[in-house]
Parts: structure tokens; C-alpha cells; sequence
């Protein structure tokens, strides 16, 4: 997906890298936090697309049992891409709802102590895009689609685990 220059192949690949916070442990000992509130998560990470440019992405996430998950997703990138006559600027917004599958969970089952998880994803997206070309004129586009990926995740602690995540986004717009 070369939205800065213009093209029209709408593929975009991208890779991320981050941390992932439960907000109450799961099997939390505490009575009073409420069952419902302890499925909730939120992560942040890096990431680069297109092989050239980077951006960061914060995931606001619930898993509804040790297997299925939903997040919510809200990536930002701003590059200046420079030429001998003008400075290019480009602002990226991309939204995601993502259902999200725990693979070791579904396959072999749940276990508090594995510290190695694998998860499978797809959803929908939606990018905003603005960028500011050599006349100083703003031009801005909304593309929508799916998405879909793996996530490979590392327990540090039961509340804190780190991931690496590949993501592909299909769009279309205008």
C-alpha cells in the first residue's frame, strides 16, 4: 500500500513490537474487582510499514475467555518525505477491530504458568490519510477494510507480557 506516492495497490504489511498489560491479573485473588473487569487489557508498541517509515499503535483489548478476544486498535504515523524541491508531509490514521483467537489455549488448553502464547487475528479496518504535496495543498483520503495476522507473546510477569506482531491490512477508498 504506497498511499505517499500516490499508488493504487492497497496492501499494506506491517510489524510491531511492544507490551501488553493485563489491567486486573486474570486469576486475581482480589474478591472485590468484578469478574467482568478482568478480561480488559491495554497494550502499546512500534512498528514499521512499507519498510521505510515507522509508527506506534495502542490496542485497547477484553478476552472473553482463555481462547477469544476482541481489541480495539488506533495506529498514528507522520512522515516528511524529502526531495530536492519540497518537503512531503504525510499523516496516517489507522483504526482496527480485531476478533482474536489464543491458538495453545484452543489447542491444548489453558495454562496459568506458559509463558509462550500464539494468537490468530482478523477485523476491520479504516485509515485516514493526509498529506500536504509540493503546492501546499492538503489532500485526504479514507480507505476501509480487513485485516488479519499473528501475535506471538511472552509472559515476563502474570500482569506484563511482551509481543511481536505481523500484521496485512487489505483497502480500498477513495
Amino acid at each position: 500500500w504506497q498511499m505517499i506516492d500516490g499508488d493504487d495497490d492497497n496492501l499494506q504489511l506491517m510489524a510491531f513490537a511492544g507490551v501488553h498489560q493485563n489491567l486486573v491479573a486474570r486469576k486475581s485473588a482480589h474478591r472485590r474487582t468484578p469478574a467482568w473487569w478482568k478480561g480488559f487489557w491495554l497494550s502499546g508498541s512500534w512498528g514499521i510499514w512499507d519498510m521505510r517509515n515507522g509508527l506506534v499503535n495502542a490496542s485497547l483489548g477484553y478476552d472473553f475467555n482463555d481462547v477469544h478476544g476482541v481489541r480495539l486498535n488506533y495506529s498514528y504515523s507522520h512522515i516528511d518525505s524529502h526531495n530536492v524541491v519540497y518537503v512531503k508531509k504525510t499523516y496516517l490514521n489507522l483504526f482496527g477491530l480485531d476478533y482474536m483467537m489464543n491458538i495453545r489455549n484452543a489447542f491444548v488448553g489453558y495454562d496459568p504458568h506458559r509463558r509462550l502464547n500464539v494468537y490468530l487475528f482478523a477485523g476491520y479496518s479504516m485509515a485516514a490519510h493526509k498529506v500536504l504535496d509540493d503546492n501546499s495543498i492538503w489532500h485526504a483520503h479514507t480507505y476501509v477494510g480487513m485485516e488479519g495476522g499473528a501475535q506471538l507473546e511472552l509472559k515476563i510477569l502474570p500482569w506484563l507480557t511482551t509481543f511481536a506482531e505481523e500484521k496485512t491490512t487489505f483497502l480500498s477508498g477513495d
